[in-house]
């Protein structure tokens, strides 16, 4: 198995929980979903000022595997989203809406994203530290999970 279909293995077993039978609540529309999580991804792997390519390539699996999207439905997604960053984005916002729309068991996956997105560059800056700490927070993830959610963003790095 190549490392790529490694990585997209280990995001498919990330994200299972939200196509499964403990799916999300629906108190936001699909496509508020999909944007307010695209806008909070990118956020972390902008938050050094560098997107590496690691970083929007997890994202694009992260989306793909999430939502079932075609490439072609992630860029236009992508697009939607940074349309909308440019207006009056409000990252706690979007993450605390999210929080309230969906299980411990989807906030769970949402925070592994937003820490395997903030690993994948190999660099991790304190502005990095501090969203993720914000966003894991504002996802009211317990503190006894999170160091297992960072352990895991880890694994899931080695592994490429």
């Amino acid at each position: 198995m190549s490392n790529s279909d490694n990585k997209s293995s280990l995001v498919q077993k990330l994200w299972s929980a939200l196509k499964g039978p403990d799916a999300p609540v629906e108190t936001l529309d699909s496509d508020r979903k999909k944007i307010a999580l695209t806008l909070v991804l990118f956020e972390i792997a902008s938050s050094d000022n560098d997107l590496q390519p690691a970083e929007h390539d997890v994202i694009l699996r992260v989306l793909e595997t999430c939502f079932s999207l075609s490439m072609t439905e992630i860029s236009e997604l992508i697009g939607e989203a940074t349309s909308r960053k440019i207006g009056n984005f409000d990252l706690y916002q979007n993450v605390r809406e999210l929080s309230a729309s969906l299980s411990y068991i989807d906030r769970l996956d949402i925070a592994k994203a937003v820490c395997i997105i903030s690993l994948a560059d190999g660099v991790v800056v304190d502005m990095e530290e501090r969203l993720v700490a914000s966003i894991t927070s504002l996802l009211k993830i317990r503190s006894s999970d999170l160091d297992d959610i960072k352990t895991s963003a880890k694994r899931f790095l080695d592994t490429e």
